[in-house]
């Protein structure tokens, strides 16, 4: 809509009706999911009401967790590194390569709609040959893409090796959530995933001021290096993970808890 010349005020009224369509789409869909999917089963709901203690006692167990925390740490890198590429892509593509702005734009709006589209293949390899050899994979690509578009240079040909960076992390989510399903019993399912959101919004939160900070001191080619570190890290992050739940993470098959 921007680029149509509407102004932003149109364009967040286009995000307005999308997000619209999109509710009125879904919420009949959500009413005919089945009854186990709205509510627990009766024998995975706790017996008794929460209470303070209980809250205190489940905080302690989460942060005395290692698996849980690392997890939650991996989910703080790659969103951290995910906010960089997103926020700032076409600085490193004008800065770093002389692409025109207008150019630089339509080629990180394409690596947005390869990144979407990378959630349903990394949906379906993780199926197929295991969140372990998913993420791993898809980390140990973010590190090299990152490095070679930091190093500004590729030659102009290559540039577009931006359209799958962003799809590096998106191809690895559906591995993350099910390494998150393996390190979790039933009942604490849905606490071990707000501790993965907790991550997750922390990385959202810190990226775009620390980033921004750090182009304005070092320059976009050391900003894009950092992003390769932190796909290092999560790549040792995730060799470590795979080392606290049964070998079931490393196979596409169900741990027998699930």
């Amino acid at each position: 809509v921007g680029a149509l010349g509407f102004g932003w005020r149109w364009t967040v009224a286009a995000i307005a009706v999308f997000g619209a369509a999109f509710a009125l789409v879904a919420l009949p869909v959500a009413r005919g999911f089945p009854e186990r999917i709205k509510k627990p089963a009766a024998e995975d709901r706790p017996s008794s009401r929460p209470t303070l203690a209980g809250v205190r006692r489940g905080a302690s167990a989460l942060l005395s967790s290692a698996g849980l925390m690392g997890l939650a740490l991996l989910s703080f890198l790659t969103s951290a590194a995910a906010w960089c590429i997103r926020t700032y892509s076409p600085q490193l593509l004008t800065a770093g390569y002389d692409i025109a702005p207008g150019t630089a734009n339509l080629l990180v709006s394409g690596m947005l709609v390869v990144g979407a589209g990378t959630i349903l293949v990394g949906g379906a390899l993780t199926d197929r040959v295991g969140p372990g050899t998913v993420a791993l994979g898809g980390y140990a690509a973010l590190a090299g893409l990152a490095a070679l578009l930091a190093s500004g240079s590729l030659p102009l040909a290559l540039v577009v090796l931006i359209l799958p960076f962003s799809g590096t992390i998106s191809v690895s989510r559906p591995a993350r959530s099910t390494l998150a399903d393996r390190l979790s019993e039933r009942a604490d399912l849905g606490k071990n995933f707000a501790v993965v959101t907790i991550g997750i919004s922390l990385g959202g939160a810190v990226a775009p001021p620390a980033f921004g900070a750090l182009i304005d001191l070092a320059g976009v080619h050391v900003t894009f290096g950092v992003v390769a570190v932190l796909g290092l890290l999560s790549f040792g992050l995730t060799r470590w993970l795979l080392g606290r739940v049964d070998g079931s993470a490393r196979r596409p098959q169900a741990a027998p808890s699930d």
